[in-house]
């Protein structure tokens, strides 16, 4: 059985191992500084690190059973730290899942390794996430994405914005 992880321009399917995970790297090209928030309630609950004006994040996310990811990672931009509306430029990442296990997701530097993420020697964990909704959407069009799968145990989405 394989798992999709699907976006509006294109799909990629890749079978589950013990070694699967996925890895956002949302570089920031636009004119001024990204504020990554979670959207679920009327706040909008930012999530550090901003990103700024030609800089890049990089996250890696495993999932706790090595099935298929199990939830959504939404992340919308906020015009400014402690904002209560969205700025013109706001976008959302979804990775769904339809599984019962947990997702992990570290906050980690472009180059770091799986195994050093999840023994912990490198990077910092920022979100546990459980069971949730599939949701998948792109709020404008200065967005632009690839996915890659390398030999079927990871998959590594590029986000360019601006």
């Amino acid at each position: 059985m394989s798992s999709q992880i699907q976006e509006p321009n294109y799909v990629v399917t890749i079978k589950p191992n013990k070694f699967y995970y996925v890895k956002l790297v949302i570089s920031n090209f636009s004119q001024g500084g990204l504020y990554l928030c979670d959207y679920g309630n009327s706040d909008l609950n930012v999530i550090q690190p901003t990103i700024m004006m030609q800089t890049s994040a990089t996250y890696m996310c495993k999932s706790e059973k090595f099935n298929r990811l199990s939830a959504q990672m939404r992340f919308w931009s906020a015009k400014d730290l402690y904002c209560t509306g969205w700025s013109e430029s706001a976008f959302c990442i979804a990775i769904n899942n339809d599984d019962t296990s947990r997702l992990l997701v570290y906050e980690c530097a472009k180059n770091d390794s799986l195994d050093d993420v999840m023994n912990k020697k490198v990077g910092k964990e920022i979100i546990n996430l459980t069971n949730g909704t599939t949701h998948s959407r792109f709020l404008n069009s200065w967005i632009y994405a690839s996915a890659t799968a390398d030999s079927d145990k990871n998959v590594e989405i590029n986000i360019h914005i601006g």
